[in-house]
């Protein structure tokens, strides 16, 4: 399976994400909803550009595992 889904050189990926947010203002009870939409493709190892998954993955974990390294996060 794994050969199956392997990328080849020239293929790129695509990330889409949806996320629903349900607000409410504690001091009115006025309730809302929000919605955040992300789409986006990643470049080609051929081009020599990232996949959009080590984009918002892999960057993100870093940057994460940095704060904790230095101390800002626990």
């Amino acid at each position: 399976m794994q050969k199956k889904l392997a990328m080849d050189d020239h293929d790129r990926d695509l990330v889409i994400m949806r996320h629903e947010f349900g607000i409410e203002d504690p001091n009115s009870g006025k309730k809302w909803k929000h919605t955040s939409t992300l789409i986006a493709s990643g470049q080609s190892k051929a081009s020599g550009g990232s996949t959009i998954m080590s984009q918002t993955v892999g960057i993100t974990c870093g940057i994460a595992t940095r704060l904790v390294l230095v101390g800002k996060i626990q």
